[in-house]
């Protein structure tokens, strides 16, 4: 089953009020909530850059910001 931001991602867009992280690579980590958002930029880091999996979840957070539309 298919959560609401899945959905959202299949019709092809991303909504306002989604949580992003810009990652230094020029990368756009993104998701719904906390928990979507941090499962995404530790898939992203552990793909990408592997070297720096020693961030916190309490740093990847403090560099999210809302989704602009």
């Amino acid at each position: 089953v298919l959560g609401e931001a899945a959905r959202r991602r299949r019709r092809g867009g991303w909504e306002p009020g989604d949580r992003v992280i810009m990652c230094f690579c020029g990368h756009k980590v993104r998701g719904e909530t906390d928990v979507e958002l941090l499962s995404n930029a530790r898939n992203h880091i552990d793909e990408a850059h592997p070297e720096r999996t020693d961030q916190t979840d309490e740093q990847l957070l403090a560099r999210a910001e809302k989704q602009s539309p």
